[in-house]
């Protein structure tokens, strides 16, 4: 049995989905291996020719799913006999896009045990894996991480150079989030499975992490489960082991409510050097009424503050163009970033995912027509129905906003803010990028060595825009 992993996404982060599915399937003997289809899907599938897989296996979001579809296309005209399964975000909420497609299966919620069973059993429906037209079993309950074997990084560490020497690796301690923000696909996660927050233990962490410094080499790690800190008797067991037992540097992601001197001291003894947390909108009846983040700015003032008093920098995330959204409540999301006096500060352009709350809210209000392809990435433009000028002053508020946080003055002093704004938007993009690239080399690339950063900077680059 071979089964290939296809990536038709590349950019600079671990691939945890794959990692798991791996493990998974190498404790039942299944050989594994990964193929980068990004940049030229016609030689990966030549190159597959010559040893068939088994089974191919795709993981995408709603925008991408039609890309894999089409490599689907292309690939069983080649090998017919290969059978197809697809999961990620995409299948388990809109199974029927790929419903008139050649693909053979497609996975709702997790994976692991899943797979390993549609392998193994002739390639039948099994677990959350099912066929168009078929009877829906139930679905499998979530697992129990520990209950999991380790990741396995190595289909993807042998192909992908920059992943494998990148000093600076990214860890999963766990899934799951306790909010039920509107624009989030954990909302409609929880709603299918139940809200559960699931760490892994600490001591099975530890040890994962060993194995991959051991095999592979490790100075600095990032932690991406969306809520690091959500479990606080988890914390301090962490703050406490992780120190004796690995003493390297991390960062991780957390929530404004969650943060206090207690929580940023944890963090610090145990060797966190920065926190990636989310504002979303500086308006208080909007993060509370059409986002669902019921935080005050006192709560994000004080996190911002807790963690600059221990040492830890922030990336600050953030929510422009949202419905019934104005020029001034964008700018009071600014004015509340400057405030809190992050390292980094990212606006995104809100994205209008099918299923999502905030975007049947959007339909109804008349400010959203769907059928408009959804983006790549949450950099390019609005979907919902502005006018042409305000389009454009969402856009380069996006491309500007970093900036402007970092340097108040660009924002504070009128005449230096209308020529910023007056800049064209190709102009704004291209210094955007430049410096977002800066700052993201040491959020996401840690104190590492110019050539490493330059490969980071080229796959960035040539990632999908």
């Amino acid at each position: 049995m071979n089964v290939t992993f296809i990536n038709l996404r590349h950019n600079i982060y671990d691939l945890h989905g794959i990692y798991s599915l791996a493990g998974s399937l190498r404790e039942c003997d299944v050989r594994v291996n990964y193929a980068d289809a990004s940049r030229d899907s016609g030689l990966t599938i030549e190159r597959m020719k010559a040893n068939p897989p088994s089974v191919v296996c795709y993981s995408a979001m709603e925008c991408d799913v039609p890309r894999y579809i089409e490599f689907d296309r292309a690939l069983k005209s080649s090998l017919p006999k290969v059978v197809s399964v697809i999961g990620g975000a995409g299948p388990t909420f809109h199974p029927e896009q790929t419903k008139d497609s050649t693909i053979n299966a497609y996975c709702i919620g997790e994976g692991e045990k899943s797979l390993a069973g549609f392998c193994l059993n002739g390639f039948k429906q099994f677990g959350n894996i099912r066929k168009h037209g078929e009877p829906m079993p139930n679905l499998m309950p979530l697992a129990d991480l520990d209950s999991l074997p380790f990741p396995d990084r190595m289909p993807v560490y042998d192909v992908d150079a920059l992943l494998r020497y990148a000093p600076k690796k990214q860890f999963m301690s766990g899934r799951g989030c306790p909010f039920t923000c509107t624009y989030c696909h954990n909302r409609r996660f929880n709603a299918m499975f139940g809200l559960k927050i699931r760490k892994k233990s600490v001591d099975y962490l530890i040890e994962e992490i060993l194995s991959v410094r051991i095999d592979y080499g490790l100075s600095e790690l990032e932690f991406q489960d969306d809520q690091f800190i959500a479990d606080r008797k988890w914390l301090a067991e962490f703050a406490e082991k992780y120190a004796i037992r690995i003493g390297l540097p991390y960062t991780c992601n957390a929530s404004a409510p969650l943060v206090n001197d207690d929580v940023a001291f944890m963090l610090k003894e145990s060797g966190c050097v920065g926190v990636c947390w989310s504002i979303e909108s500086g308006v208080d009846s909007i993060r509370r009424h059409v986002l669902n983040r019921r935080m005050s700015n006192e709560d994000i003032l004080g996190c911002a503050e807790s963690l600059r008093k221990h040492g830890i920098w922030s990336r600050i995330g953030n929510l422009i163009g949202l419905p019934g959204e104005t020029p001034d409540d964008m700018f009071k999301t600014l004015e509340l970033n400057i405030a809190c006096r992050p390292y980094l500060a990212v606006a995104n352009i809100f994205a209008p995912y099918p299923g999502l709350k905030i975007t049947r809210d959007a339909i109804e209000q008349g400010i959203y027509t769907p059928g408009k392809p959804l983006p790549h990435t949450v950099f390019q433009r609005s979907l919902l129905n502005f006018s042409a000028k305000e389009h454009e002053f969402i856009v380069k508020l996006m491309l500007l906003f970093g900036l402007l946080v970092r340097w108040p003055r660009l924002y504070q002093y009128p005449v230096l803010r209308r020529f910023m704004f007056g800049l064209p938007v190709l102009v704004l993009r291209l210094l955007r990028e430049v410096m977002y690239l800066k700052w993201m080399s040491k959020v996401h690339s840690g104190e590492t060595g110019l050539a490493h950063k330059l490969k980071v900077f080229w796959r960035y680059l040539a990632s999908p825009r």
